[in-house]
């Protein structure tokens, strides 16, 4: 599962999301590797990275770019956390150099993972005694968000 975000085709990309490229309309793998690895022939780093079964991809789809981040590597964000639990990012070793290729710290992302299943299981263990009232839990989580 990749992640989605609108975005104006002809908005810079943001200089917070080194190491991800969201697609514009006409962008192939290969431009996206030209653009962004400096040699088209790359695309197919691109493609393994994003766990791409073909080439297809899609406006406003954020692809990792392997290798393209040369700063200090970032800490998690909850977009990244929301992509971890959902697998973007493969799992195990995979996971943590899928990160770091894409400019994440990948120790404060994992960090932010087992808090958010400490509060999940938290949650769990309270609504388990108190299933009557689970609708107004669910309801009250998403109005307080």
């Amino acid at each position: 599962m990749l992640r989605y975000k609108e975005q104006d085709s002809d908005a810079p990309e943001d200089p917070d999301n080194e190491g991800t490229y969201t697609v514009q309309p006409g962008d192939s793998l290969w431009s996206i590797a030209e653009k962004c690895l400096g040699d088209g022939s790359r695309w197919a780093e691109i493609q393994k990275v994003n766990g791409l079964d073909g080439t297809a991809i899609f406006p406003g789809q954020v692809l990792i770019i392997p290798g393209a981040s040369n700063g200090p590597l970032k800490d998690a964000t909850p977009d990244v956390v929301n992509d971890v639990v959902h697998g973007v990012y493969g799992n195990g070793t995979e996971r943590i150099a899928a990160l770091e290729r894409a400019g994440y710290n990948a120790q404060s992302v994992q960090d932010q993972v087992e808090e958010c299943y400490a509060v999940a299981q938290s949650c769990l263990r309270y609504i388990r005694g108190n299933e009557q009232y689970l609708n107004t839990i669910v309801y009250l989580i998403r109005n307080l968000m």
